[in-house]
């Protein structure tokens, strides 16, 4: 997609938000990959006045450590207005919590600091936040959060007022924002603390386990309740500081997020259990006493050190060298000795690149699309058309594609025994894909970990503490890759395939083709509908850069969300046939729609516009009565604007609301339709 952008390349639309459309392009002169963001507000008049206030913030805090920075801005050919930001390849806080829950204290209080330090400048600068949360957190590759989404933030000395245009995400919203009272400093204060106490907690401040608890409910805990605890491990230090950025009375806040970062920083992170109010006599003359022993004890070594007759300075090289195959060293072993007049054969430093230009040949890419919402994951091919990929890709089977190549495949989910969090699925096309021959390594060997970007590290592999007959991996050169994930290839010098990793506490697992299948354990696709809806991909995520098909359907989705929901507004943008449409038609013309799904069949492209068959199901209540309606519908999509037109060609109605049409009583799971959409929905 050309966005018209100069010096932009290679844009696809990665996901969008009630404001903006996100990109993701390549800036080529400068090798990096950048996010563009385009407003998308309908009144142009509005849009630029948004637009300016947007940009000036940003500008005004590009410079601050901590803060995501301004690339530069302008206007598309069409007049929407664009940023330019960076891409975070390691995405959010959010997803983070997603995947692996709960950080450690000592992660939570650097991220802490790093953000509530962030913020203050922000303040000295005149904005305001307003959404502070996990997911505007984005991480460096180093680690570090970054703040963003500063742009829908408001300057507080905005002529509009800083409560007209207010952004709310209710889990870390202050309560007096709920009270109607003018957003300021100390609601970001209180945000900042909401969102240590997720990552703590692993679930934010007041919500139910499962993540569904109404507003007016999450208002009243809010408002309430009173402090909920943490974790027994997180320090007291820690506890406190959040608890009082969490005060329900903005006055009892910190006076400052400077303030908030300085009571962090200077937090004692020993566990509660660790510390003792007081320490007696007797302790502290036995801490003195080891103190001197091993003051006594370095001295003397010192002496002995110096009195040594050797004369010759041990070096260390990180050149590998070949050893006996029959005889694997591990770290710590030392090496065979060489006899007088022996020498030993050094072999050729490692080659990454090359490493991961093989490697790559079996990476691909997965995207899996269901009422779950759409996961993206690596994948790795394995033969006759298998691949491993994660476990969460089974909770998304309506559609799966595999993308290798700039091409897409369709391919099949697979009832699937494989090691924790991995599974199975098939292409028809086997012969598309390369299949790297197997390499089997020994503890001191080098290896590549190369992810789905392609950037690899150089890892050794070493023996499993735990057990002796299985290998791991230590990172040797961790700057120059990503942070390793699941699935992760690994290869060895001479491109084999060694495994994937499998990443858990720390530690990566070596997982050998034979560990791979094979753990006792079936896992099935689940095309239920068991949990809500989600309706995009978070944008800062690594894996969130879907393919056109995969945007397309996030498209359907909210638009058929919109009319259960009576977004108009947003029926209007997503839907321009219905621009002419005010509220009230809507409303004459509505049939009452609770939930909509969007079960995709079969997808072409023509003249530039995509044209999708699908499985439209509707749970709807007619005269009192809930039913299920099932129609085969053909809406085209715009690639460039995502505008959808439902085509009348085609159309069926497999059970309807009408009297006369077969009907399905109550509200069905979708799941149970699977069968009668592909039967009757392909053309």
């Amino acid at each position: 997609m050309d966005l018209g952008i100069p010096g932009l390349t290679n844009s696809e639309r990665i996901g969008a938000g009630g404001n903006a459309i996100v990109y993701r392009a390549r800036q080529a002169d400068l090798d990096r990959d950048i996010v563009v963001k385009v407003l998308t507000n309908v009144d142009a008049e509005t849009t630029r006045r948004r637009f300016d206030r947007e940009r000036r913030a940003m500008g005004r805090l590009s410079q601050t450590i901590g803060i995501a920075p301004l690339y530069g801005s302008g206007f598309l050919s069409t007049g929407q207005p664009y940023l330019l930001m960076p891409f975070y390849a390691l995405g959010s806080l959010q997803d983070h919590l997603d995947e692996g829950g709960a950080l450690s204290a000592e992660r939570v209080r650097d991220i802490g600091v790093a953000v509530a330090r962030a913020v203050h400048t922000a303040h000295e600068n005149g904005v305001l936040h307003r959404d502070l949360k996990p997911a505007n957190i984005l991480l460096r590759r180093s680690g570090q959060p970054d703040v963003a989404d500063f742009g829908i933030a408001h300057l507080t000395d905005d002529s509009l007022g800083a409560s007209q245009a207010l952004t709310m995400t209710p889990l870390y919203t202050a309560p007096e924002v709920f009270d109607g009272v003018e957003s300021g400093a100390a609601s970001d204060v209180y945000s900042v603390g909401a969102t240590l106490f997720a990552l703590l907690n692993g679930r934010p401040a007041y919500s139910d386990p499962g993540g569904s608890t109404p507003v007016l409910s999450l208002m009243r805990r809010i408002h309430e309740d009173p402090f909920p605890q943490l974790p027994a491990a997180v320090p007291t230090d820690i506890v406190a500081a959040v608890s009082k950025a969490m005060s329900k009375d903005p006055r009892e806040r910190h006076g400052s997020a400077g303030e908030l970062a300085a009571e962090l920083a200077a937090a004692d992170m020993a566990a509660p259990r660790m510390r003792t109010a007081k320490q007696s006599p007797v302790m502290i003359a036995s801490i003195l006493a080891v103190v001197m022993a091993a003051a006594v004890g370095v001295a003397l070594g010192f002496f002995l050190v110096g009195r040594s007759d050797t004369t010759s300075d041990p070096t260390v090289t990180s050149t590998p060298v070949e050893v006996d195959s029959a005889v694997p060293q591990t770290p710590g072993s030392g090496g065979p000795t060489n006899s007088p007049g022996s020498t030993t054969a050094v072999a050729e430093p490692f080659d990454l690149v090359a490493a991961a230009s093989v490697a790559k040949q079996a990476l691909v890419r997965i995207e899996a699309f269901s009422c779950a919402g759409a996961h993206v994951s690596t994948g790795v091919v394995l033969n006759d058309g298998i691949i491993v990929t994660l476990e969460r890709v089974l909770a998304a089977p309506w559609l799966v594609q595999v993308i290798a190549g700039g091409k897409t495949f369709s391919a099949t989910p697979q009832p699937s025994d494989a090691a924790a969090g991995l599974a199975f699925i098939t292409v028809d096309d086997a012969d598309a894909f390369d299949v790297l021959d197997g390499a089997q390594v020994a503890p001191g060997a080098q290896v590549a970990i190369v992810g789905i970007d392609g950037r690899p590290a150089l890892a050794s592999i070493i023996v499993d503490p735990d057990d002796d007959s299985l290998l791991q991996a230590q990172v040797v050169n961790a700057g120059t890759g990503n942070a390793i994930e699941p699935v992760d290839i690994i290869v060895s010098a001479s491109g084999g395939l060694v495994g994937v990793a499998q990443v858990g506490s720390g530690e990566i697992d070596v997982l050998t083709p034979d560990r791979i299948q094979g753990n006792g354990s079936l896992v099935v696709p689940d095309y239920a509908c068991r949990t809500p809806l989600r309706r995009d991909l978070n944008p800062p995520d690594a894996e969130s850069a879907v393919s056109p098909s995969m945007s397309e359907l996030l498209t359907m989705q909210q638009l058929s969300d919109a009319y259960a929901n009576e977004q108009w507004t947003l029926v209007r943008q997503l839907e321009p046939g219905k621009a002419a449409l005010d509220d009230a038609n809507f409303v004459e013309g509505w049939r009452p729609l609770r939930q909509g799904f969007v079960y995709p069949v079969e997808r072409s492209v023509v003249n530039g516009l995509s044209r999708w068959r699908i499985g439209l199901i509707g749970h709807e209540t007619w005269n009192g009565n809930d039913l299920t309606t099932l129609f085969c519908v053909t809406w085209t999509v715009d690639p460039v604007s995502g505008a959808a037109v439902q085509t009348n060609k085609d159309n069926v109605t497999v059970h309807g609301s009408q009297p006369g049409q077969q009907q399905r009583p109550g509200f069905v799971d979708p799941s149970e339709l699977r069968l009668s959409i592909l039967d009757s929905c392909p053309l």
